[in-house]
């Protein structure tokens, strides 16, 4: 039996929570309150504008997320892979009994802080922002950034920890966690907010691992136990 997810979606500019057992095929309600959220998953990048892209991969090109053709050419979106990644997160909390949405922009707003703002209408009590990286092909790990304040840091650093063990895929630098200016977070949605780099587009060995079923459920499970350690010492 398929689990029923709290999804938010943008339309026109609009925040709108629309539920869901088949997050692929999505209608949205006509609704723009349901409630608050003990936790904001977000969705990084935009269907229409989908962030990094690993281009002209070859059509077989063994990955466990969507091969757009686009401009006669296969490609992999980081929106796709990061879509994955949250979605798994959001269906572990959820089994769990985590009160959790999972918060999908369809198109890109006109600024970074608008994700940060609708997020905090649900008045979230931890934010985290699913991004992937890029830089060369050879770059590899993980990082999580927050907008500054000691006690996102904190939780930022031990979020990398429970990671630590992953044989697929370690950290960038040992408890890296980047403060300063990130325009999502910059709004301080909830009471910790945080965003996380998973790994690098422009390395395609990086990504095949990023994107593996193994590495997907991994994280799901290892993130989503201590994100519910956080929300109960938050909310103590």
């Amino acid at each position: 039996m398929n689990k029923i997810i709290k999804r938010t979606v943008v339309i026109g500019g609009v925040a709108l929570i629309v539920m869901s057992s088949s997050p692929q095929n999505l209608n949205a309600l006509e609704c723009t309150h349901m409630g608050n959220a003990d936790i904001v998953i977000r969705v990084g990048e935009y269907l229409n504008k989908p962030g990094k892209r690993l281009d002209n991969v070859p059509q077989d090109f063994d990955i466990d997320v969507p091969l757009r053709y686009e401009n006669g050419k296969y490609s992999v979106r980081e929106y796709d892979l990061n879509y994955k990644v949250a979605n798994a997160i959001v269906s572990y909390l959820n089994e769990q009994g985590v009160n959790v949405v999972l918060q999908d922009t369809e198109n890109k707003s006109q600024d970074l802080n608008s994700a940060g703002r609708r997020a905090k209408q649900l008045n979230p009590s931890i934010y985290l922002s699913i991004h992937h990286n890029s830089y060369t092909e050879s770059s590899s790990g993980y990082f999580f950034m927050t907008n500054g304040d000691n006690q996102s840091s904190q939780y930022a650093k031990r979020l990398s920890n429970v990671m630590s063990d992953n044989p697929m895929l370690i950290p960038q630098m040992p408890n890296r966690c980047n403060d300063g200016y990130i325009g999502e977070l910059n709004q301080k949605p909830a009471k910790v907010n945080i965003l996380g780099e998973f790994g690098f587009f422009s390395n395609p060995n990086e990504v095949k691992k990023c994107a593996s079923n193994e590495q997907v459920d991994y994280i799901a499970r290892e993130l989503g136990d201590e994100l519910i350690k956080i929300l109960s010492e938050l909310n103590n």
